[in-house]
């Protein structure tokens, strides 16, 4: 922790500013490309349905195909929008952070602070699952939260 503290010391808030929203992003687009593969899955969302379907004692066959298909596509365009929403509210942020607002600042300092070790914990859960994208998790999770030393230092209240 103390060669993180002084490797950030000798860093510009310039070149820090910089590290570190190439970090943000880069989880940014980890985590809402994860969540569009995982839920952008036709079968999975059938299945789903299915088995919440079957909790009120009915089937796909009772409500129709097409109406699956037509819920589907709701579903798909919720979850677009919901990630371009999310991508856009941490825009607005890095750029407000970048242009020294104090909310943005506390709202980075927030994200390291438990984005990191919940991506940490995410990737454990998928390599217990046995996938090894875990690992990438784990590696942006850890680099996520390496930066909370220098958002301290460079973004002291």
């Amino acid at each position: 922790m103390e060669q993180l503290r002084e490797f950030y010391a000798k860093t510009s808030k310039k070149s820090f500013l910089t590290m570190a929203t190439c970090v943000l992003v880069a989880c940014d687009i980890l985590v809402l490309s994860y969540i569009y593969i995982k839920f952008n899955n036709y079968a999975f969302f059938e299945k789903t349905v299915g088995m919440s379907l079957a909790l009120n004692g009915l089937t796909i066959q009772h409500v129709g195909p097409e109406f699956i298909e037509q819920l589907y596509k709701l579903f798909y365009k919720t979850l677009i929008i919901s990630i371009g929403l999310a991508a856009l509210y941490h825009a607005i942020n890095y750029v407000c952070w970048w242009r020294g607002k104090k909310f943005a600042a506390t709202y980075i300092k927030m994200l390291a602070c438990i984005g990191g070790p919940l991506m940490i914990l995410w990737g454990f859960g998928q390599l217990s699952s046995g996938s090894n994208f875990g690992l990438i998790f784990i590696l942006f999770g850890a680099s996520l939260l390496a930066l909370y030393p220098g958002l301290k230092q460079h973004f002291s209240d």
